[in-house]
């Protein structure tokens, strides 16, 4: 199936959609807890799409298809460790989190471990967020790079520009709705491949 003009168009809209989305949560902000927690106002569905907005990014599609390409079977680990850590997070921490009225699972291991965890835990978090965050772009500023024909650098500039719209101006509600639209994108464009294959 050849590259056509309604692919770019489709990547251009899902891009708009993206930060439209997020431009969109930031009138539901008006407190820290808006923005972490959603006001404790989340649906069940808003929460879903938040996990799978996390989970499903640049790396679980595109970089874990490379790993599997290059060492097979292995490849499954990324998919598999987040799996499973985001249901033990679901069995253990959720409904004692909910229940302290804390907004984030550092201040719920402080208040449970001591101060003293405070920096292991901000430390541990931080350097998570950040491979997430760098295997993501790494993913994503090749991939803009070759649909759009511009350099790495001015990929990198609209994918920062995009992640900034989707998450630093919707929190929670931008995260949680761009994963709604993820997993119904995904979801379509895996029917299509399936009807599609010979």
């Amino acid at each position: 199936m050849a590259y056509t003009p309604m692919h770019l168009y489709g990547l251009i809209l899902t891009l708009l959609v993206v930060a439209g989305i997020g431009l969109y949560s930031a009138k539901k902000i008006k407190t820290a807890g808006d923005y972490t927690v959603g006001g404790r106002r989340a649906s069940a569905s808003l929460v879903a799409g938040g996990i799978a907005g996390t989970v499903m990014g640049g790396a679980a599609t595109i970089g874990t298809a490379q790993l599997a390409f290059l060492y097979g079977f292995a490849a499954w680990w990324y998919a598999l460790g987040a799996g499973l850590g985001l249901l033990l997070l679901g069995l253990l921490y959720a409904k004692p989190l909910r229940a302290s009225g804390l907004e984030t699972i550092p201040q719920f291991l402080v208040t449970n471990y001591g101060r003293t965890a405070g920096p292991i835990i901000s430390i541990t978090s931080s350097i998570g967020i950040f491979f997430s965050i760098v295997a993501n772009f790494l993913s994503a500023i090749p991939l803009m790079s070759v649909v759009f024909s511009v350099d790495i650098y001015q990929s990198a500039g609209v994918v920062l520009a995009l992640s900034v719209a989707y998450v630093f101006f919707g929190g929670v509600w931008g995260v949680g709705m761009v994963g709604i639209v993820k997993t119904a994108l995904l979801y379509v464009n895996t029917e299509q491949l399936r009807i599609l294959q010979p």
